[in-house]
Order: structure tokens, then sequence, then C-alpha cells
């Protein structure tokens, strides 16, 4: 399966939302809530509507990378940002975490990071197991400039055939990138229309770890996940292959559902 990711909450990551819906994808947001707003930035309406419209995870990010923090300032920073979505009904995905700069250590974040979120998201690595092998460490695909679709498309083929998770991590959406972190809206939507072709099972993370890791604690999710979970619930521990097959069963019965 995968999952389409975006860092910082750029303003044109509402643009990714509108060409994402006609092929029916939702992605993740990673937000900095201080910079909602801002020039540049994604507006609080434009997140209501990426919520409750497009079916986007508006999660959780920092524009400070957490292993230049102290304690103190760690943790109140943690539960600013987490006060942030559930005040604002970004609920869903708000226990879940895109580590800034994708910077982390096992001697105060990863633990601090563990007390307070249920998944927590790095900036490279390639594609995640199934099940995760650690929800605290998922691993990404790092979108650059220099990635070509036919890259991506290869990528999610692999993740079909090796039963994987790939996480793809974008940042910028431009016209004409400039830096590595800015990717070319022209590759985007040739990227849209080669996972398409490929059948991959595309889910905002919520959903995927939702169905693949049998977790409990999240409410509001669309009917896919609503199925998956509690399938992965009655199945109990999943396996990679039962992960595949509860998405597959889900699809198909949110679909009968949906139908006139």
């Amino acid at each position: 399966m995968l999952s389409f990711t975006f860092d910082d909450g750029y303003d044109e990551h509402y643009t990714a939302a509108e060409l994402m819906a006609p092929y029916g994808f939702r992605g993740t947001a990673y937000v900095i809530p201080d910079s909602i707003g801002d020039e540049g930035y994604v507006t609080m309406h434009d997140l209501v509507d990426m919520q409750d419209t497009f079916g986007w995870d508006i999660a959780a990010h920092h524009a400070i990378p957490f292993t230049d923090m102290r304690p103190a300032q760690l943790e109140n920073s943690i539960l600013a940002t987490l006060r942030y979505l559930r005040s604002n009904q970004f609920t869903r995905a708000a226990g879940h975490l895109a580590y800034p700069l994708g910077k982390q250590n096992t001697a105060l974040v990863r633990p601090m990071v563990r007390k307070h979120f249920t998944t927590a998201r790095i900036a490279a690595s390639g594609p995640e197991t199934l099940p995760p092998a650690d929800p605290h460490l998922l691993r990404t695909y790092n979108v650059v400039t220099a990635t070509t679709p036919a890259e991506l498309k290869a990528a999610a083929e692999q993740a079909i055939e090796n039963k994987q998770w790939l996480i793809l991590m974008f940042h910028w959406l431009v016209d004409d990138p400039q830096y590595d972190t800015q990717y070319s809206i022209k590759d985007f939507k040739k990227v849209l229309a080669k996972i398409k072709q490929t059948g991959i099972r595309v889910l905002p993370l919520t959903e995927a770890w939702e169905a693949c890791a049998g977790h409990t604690g999240l409410g509001g999710c669309q009917i896919e996940s609503a199925i998956a979970s509690k399938r992965a619930r009655d199945a109990g521990q999943t396996t990679a292959a039962q992960c595949e097959s509860l998405l597959e069963e889900a699809g198909a019965e949110a679909a009968a559902k949906l139908a006139p």
C-alpha cells in the first residue's frame, strides 16, 4: 500500500488535495501550527476543507528539530501542538507526527514521542514493513527534485510485490523547482497517473495504521479504515499478507456500501 505525505503545511498542499481527488487519493499533511495562515502556508480554512471535503489527515509537525530542545521545552512544544490540532477538530490524526527535519534520538526525543504519539515518521530509509517494525520510526521515501515519476511507479510496484508500505514524503510543489525539496507540479501530476496504473492501495496514514496495526485508539475514520480496523482487531496481530487482504476486502465492502 502507499501513503502520500506532505510536510510543513505549504499552501500548494491544498492544490495537491485537488489534484489527487479525481484519482480517489487522499493524503496526510504534517503541519506546523505556528505557520498556519502565514504567507506561503495553508490557512485554517484550507485545512478544514482538506480534512472535511477531501478526507485528508491533518497531523503534527514542528519548525524546530526536537533534538535541539531541552526536556521541558520538548514536552511543552509537543503538548502545544497536540492542543492546537485537537482544539481545531483535527483529532483523527493529531496523534501522528513527522519528526522535524527527521531528527530524533534515543536518549530524549524518542521516549517523549512514544509517550504522546501513536506513530512518528522519519525522513528517509525507503519502504516500511507491514506491520511496521517500529511505529515511532516509520520509514519514508523522500521525493526530491530529481525523483522521476517512473521511479515512483517502480517503487509502488515493488511495494506491491514485497507487501510493503510505501510512504512518500513531499515538501514544496512548484512550477520550476530550484531546490532538492521542491518537486515539479507537472511531474506530480504524472506521478498520480502512474501510481493509479499500478493499482496499489492508497490510504492516508491513519487509515493505513488502523488497518495494518490493529490500532484502536483513533476515531472518525473513513469507512475503509473502520472495516479494516475491525477486522484487524478481530484477527489480533496481523501479518503482512493479512494486512493486504484486509485492505482489499475493506475497499470492496466500502465500494458496495457507497454504490447507488
